[in-house]
């Protein structure tokens, strides 16, 4: 897990879990969205995520850090989990014939 070791007021240490969480709409159509040059927020906090938790209202897929990797496919209404997953960008497909909301955390 990401975190941060910090000092409270008092001078104690104290570890900081770090994440980020996205929400956004994927459109129907869409290939190979780039979610780090789509979405500001993403890697503002963890440059290489090693946990990531995907829920997505639309079947989509994704690739980890290339174009040219393979897919893996995710079901609507679902929540995927991705655990020791070091990885820099993801890619995001969708040919389902609706707009997705996705949402997406990471630590």
């Amino acid at each position: 897990m990401s975190s941060t070791i910090t000092n409270d007021p008092n001078g104690q240490s104290q570890v900081k879990n770090r994440y980020e969480s996205i929400e956004f709409t994927l459109n129907t159509g869409i290939t190979d969205y780039d979610l780090d040059s789509q979405q500001a927020t993403f890697k503002s906090v963890i440059a290489e995520p090693m946990y990531c938790r995907i829920y997505t209202s639309q079947n989509i897929s994704i690739k980890f850090d290339a174009t040219t990797n393979h897919t893996i496919s995710l079901n609507s209404g679902t929540t995927t989990d991705f655990d020791r997953q070091i990885f820099k960008n993801i890619y995001l497909s969708n040919s389902s014939g609706a707009n997705s909301t996705v949402r997406i955390y990471v630590k």
